[in-house]
């Protein structure tokens, strides 16, 4: 009796007809919500990036930073294993910045596919300690990306702020 009571309002007012059907526009919503961010995002970082001087590298104070925290350990036959990603990381980062390379475009490009995987990692409750260390990683290049913002100026700072703001409001704090 219930089913063919919902299955009249569906009729009368639209909506899914299915448990199945119900799902895929779930999922269909979702995707739509997902490229609606990521838009507003890339938008959002990419004025910020309009707003620093041409050409500009990072230091990789931070990422250096990093890695020598944890070089002796990370050497370490008893801890390579859980260091090994995120050093082998940071190095990459390193060299491109050594090659010139480590501009904030790029740094935001990895610190947004770091975040994700590591998002995956939480949402799953499958953080192992190698992970660990990727999301300390994470900080670390997040400090570099903010030296940058700081020494382009307050107008930098405020497209910064709010491409941030806007993440975190939608992400949420733990991403």
């Amino acid at each position: 009796e219930l089913d063919n009571f919902a299955a009249n309002l569906t009729y009368k007012y639209g909506g899914a007809r299915t448990y199945s059907q119900a799902a895929n526009e779930l999922v269909v919503a979702a995707k739509r919500a997902n490229t609606a961010f990521r838009t507003e995002s890339d938008r959002l970082y990419g004025e910020v990036a309009k707003l620093l001087p041409e050409g500009q590298i990072s230091s990789a104070i931070g990422i250096s930073d990093f890695v020598n925290k944890y070089a002796a350990v990370a050497d370490t036959a008893a801890l390579k294993k859980t260091y090994a990603p995120a050093m082998r990381q940071a190095q990459n980062l390193l060299s491109d910045q050594q090659a010139g390379k480590l501009t904030f475009d790029v740094l935001k490009d990895f610190r947004t596919s770091l975040g994700q995987n590591l998002a995956d990692a939480k949402f799953r409750g499958a953080m192992s300690a190698a992970d660990n260390k990727l999301d300390e990683l994470y900080g670390y290049i997040t400090r570099d990306m903010d030296a940058m913002i700081e020494n382009a100026g307050p107008e930098a700072a405020q497209a910064y702020k709010i491409a941030n703001n806007y993440t975190k409001e939608k992400l949420g704090e733990g991403t």
